[in-house]
Parts: structure tokens; C-alpha cells; sequence
């Protein structure tokens, strides 16, 4: 019997052990939700894409961490490369020099993922990116990056729940008004129109956080369109658009 409960004692030791040694690191977006686990996508109908996200130290130590990334499906003819602290070729998949976070602090500067499609080419490409403590590389935190200038790919996000935005009305001709609320915290905010091709059609700001907007689109030719709202870089949704000029 005592064996038995010295024996339930060390497996419970180890488990908490090893979720403490977890916990050191967490993985944040834009609105400061985890997303430890989570495939996040990242969206633009041109040229490169680029992913934010921030690393908080939950422990009470500065913590030394190293970055690497792991291909999970990457398209033909596309390149990628990360920032971790330093900016790496792209053919480096792993961090040397560790970037220092204070206790409990979060770093919101030192992490951006790049990746580059193909010119005239809907495509996406995802990408892990794992986060460990120097020298403890079991403690480790990870996240998904999908990249994409598929504007199908985009739809099925629809909007970020702490945001509203629609299109009316929707077939449009000539003009279409689009209604939108954003974040309180909202900051370089702006509406992008794309065809099925990905190219970027219409591009207007979007400078306060709710609002209606009416906008032209009597130079689009017939067919399907989608628009989305990007904030602070952040792609927050993607909804379809039919244009009958």
C-alpha cells in the first residue's frame, strides 16, 4: 500500500514538474489572447506577408530564449525567413543567440515572421514557429503560422468576434457602404478590396473605430470581389462582395 502511494506520489510530482517547466513562456496576438497550440493566419492579397506576434515571460527570472521554425506545407517557388531578435537567412532554421526577457515581461518587438508568395500565384504556406529557454529546450511553446494571398482561404475567418463589418448593399453596383466597428485600441486601420486573383483592387483607411463608408466601386468589372480589414498589420476577417456594374 505504501508502495503504491509513493509510487502515485512521484508520477504526480513529475506531471506537476513538467507543467510548471511548461509555463515559462507564452505566445500572444495582437489582443493579447494566448495562442499557444493555435494555427493563426496571416494574410495579403500582394507581396510579402508579415506575422507579429508577442513572447511574455510568466516566471519571476529573466529567461534566455531561442526561436526555430519547422516547415509544415510549404508552396513551390515561395521564400521565408524570421526575426528573433536578429533577422535570419532563409535557410536558417534555428536561433544561436538567445533573446533575454525580463521576469513576467512581454516582448512584442523581437519576433516577425516573413514570408514571400509568388507573383500572380494563390498559394498558402504554414509554418511552425517554437519558442524554448535557452539550454531547456523541453520547455517550449509553439504556434502555427499559415500564410496566405488566397482570398478563399480568408473567408471562412469571417470577423474577429470583437469586431463588425459589412458590406451593403451586397450585390452592389456603383457604390457599396460598408458599416464597421473595430477595437478601442484599434490603430492604423484600413478596408482592402481584392479580386479572386489576390490583387488588391481598393485600398482606404479606416480612421475611426466605427463608422460608415461609402465606396466607389464603379471602375470594378462584374464578378466576385472580397474585402477585409487589416488593423495594426493583423488581418481581422475577409468577407465575399459581388459587384453587378
Amino acid at each position: 500500500m505504501n508502495m503504491k502511494k509513493h509510487l502515485l506520489t512521484l508520477i504526480v510530482g513529475l506531471l506537476i514538474g513538467t507543467f510548471a517547466q511548461a509555463q515559462s513562456l507564452d505566445l500572444l496576438d495582437h489582443d493579447g489572447n494566448s495562442i499557444v497550440g493555435e494555427t493563426v493566419k496571416f494574410f495579403a492579397g500582394q507581396g510579402e506577408i508579415v506575422a507579429h506576434i508577442s513572447v511574455e515571460n510568466l516566471t519571476s527570472e529573466n529567461k534566455p530564449v531561442q526561436a526555430r521554425k519547422i516547415y509544415l506545407d510549404i508552396a513551390e517557388n515561395t521564400d521565408n525567413y524570421f526575426c528573433w531578435g536578429a533577422c535570419l537567412a532563409f535557410t536558417v532554421f534555428e536561433t544561436t543567440n538567445p533573446v533575454t526577457i525580463g521576469a513576467s515581461e512581454i516582448d512584442e518587438s523581437s519576433f516577425s515572421g516573413h514570408y514571400f508568395p509568388e507573383d500572380g500565384v494563390l498559394a498558402a504556406t504554414t509554418v511552425r514557429y517554437e519558442f524554448f529557454v535557452d539550454g531547456s529546450p523541453s520547455d517550449m511553446v509553439w504556434f502555427i503560422a499559415k500564410y496566405t494571398n488566397d482570398p478563399y482561404e480568408a473567408v471562412g475567418d469571417n470577423f474577429a468576434s470583437n469586431t463588425s463589418v459589412n458590406a451593403y448593399p451586397n450585390p452592389a453596383s456603383n457604390s457599396v457602404n460598408i458599416a464597421y466597428e473595430l477595437p478601442v485600441d484599434s490603430k492604423e486601420a484600413k478596408l482592402a478590396v481584392f479580386n479572386v486573383l489576390g490583387n488588391k483592387v481598393i485600398e482606404m483607411p479606416l480612421n475611426n473605430v466605427s463608422g460608415l463608408e461609402e465606396v466607389n466601386i464603379s471602375g470594378l468589372n462584374n464578378g466576385m470581389y472580397f474585402y477585409s480589414v487589416m488593423i495594426n498589420n493583423n488581418l481581422y476577417g475577409t468577407k465575399k462582395l459581388i459587384v453587378k456594374n
